[in-house]
């Protein structure tokens, strides 16, 4: 319930928005698919939406301030984005809607609220003259994230790169599909060098947060391992064994011992 003028909006479809008492709006959204707890997410504020139709329902926010023109040049990568990670994973995108809002004043780059992921707005784009590499990252990660941490949630966070690495090696994998071999073997390398300072283990035994400790054992360290196991068995072994995990646990919290188990019946190798 916001002040009348503002819009709101939560995870899942708008079911209604209706006058609360004077001076007041009460809108109303519905998700019917479970989701944790750190997923759920409220925006209001001076916001314009946007739709666009694509293999999902897609909804841009943003500040009035902002024309149409900039949301869809910032947040339109999801529009194939969705199309291509539905083929690859071999599941479909998971809620019926996928809304995007870019905020300001936020803390990271975006975080992946289920169906309705944040933006910060150091992210918009105003015009194709623009340079979009960051945001097209940034979209594709957080749109991955919603197979990765969204559908399939990590069993506690010492479990955080079957959310991380694998938002992270599926960013790189889109990057691959768009821009050529040569822009992911570049991405690699970056991956296992930021890994290779990383000192703490990508899965930890037990979580502790130790001051100025970096994510890089998480995020990198779990894409470079990824890329080590689709070299391993191949591309085609590889994206079976994930298609099957992905199918297999759905509205599920996963250990990594989930996703071992599913490569090996998938590769007959231990």
């Amino acid at each position: 319930t916001v002040k009348t003028g503002y819009a709101a909006f939560a995870n899942g479809p708008l079911i209604g928005s209706n006058e609360a008492e004077e001076g007041w709006t009460t809108w109303s959204y519905s998700l019917e698919r479970p989701i944790v707890n750190y997923l759920v997410a409220i925006a209001a504020g001076e916001y314009a939406l946007y739709k666009e139709e694509g293999a999902v329902p897609l909804e841009y926010v943003t500040s009035r301030a902002v024309d149409e023109s900039g949301a869809r040049h910032t947040m339109g990568f999801a529009k194939p984005q969705v199309v291509y990670f539905n083929e690859l994973l071999g599941t479909d995108y998971p809620y019926p809607v996928y809304r995007q809002l870019l905020v300001s004043r936020f803390l990271y780059g975006g975080m992946e609220n289920a169906g309705m992921t944040i933006l910060a707005d150091t992210m918009l784009v105003r015009s194709e003259r623009d340079r979009h590499d960051r945001a097209e990252g940034v979209v594709a990660h957080e749109l991955a994230h919603q197979w990765f941490g969204d559908l399939l949630t990590c069993y506690g966070w010492r479990e955080l790169w079957l959310n991380e690495g694998f938002a992270t090696f599926y960013t790189g994998r889109w990057l691959e599909h768009t821009r050529g071999e040569q822009n992911y073997a570049g991405k690699v390398e970056g991956w296992m060098n930021a890994a290779l300072k990383a000192k703490a283990p990508m899965a930890a035994r037990s979580w502790s947060k130790v001051d100025g400790r970096d994510n890089d054992a998480v995020y990198v360290r779990g894409a470079s391992v990824l890329h080590m196991l689709r070299v391993h068995l191949g591309d085609d072994v590889f994206d079976a064994g994930i298609r099957k995990y992905v199918a297999e646990n759905a509205d599920r919290l996963v250990e990594s011992d989930d996703l071992r188990r599913t490569l090996e019946d998938v590769s007959g190798t231990h």
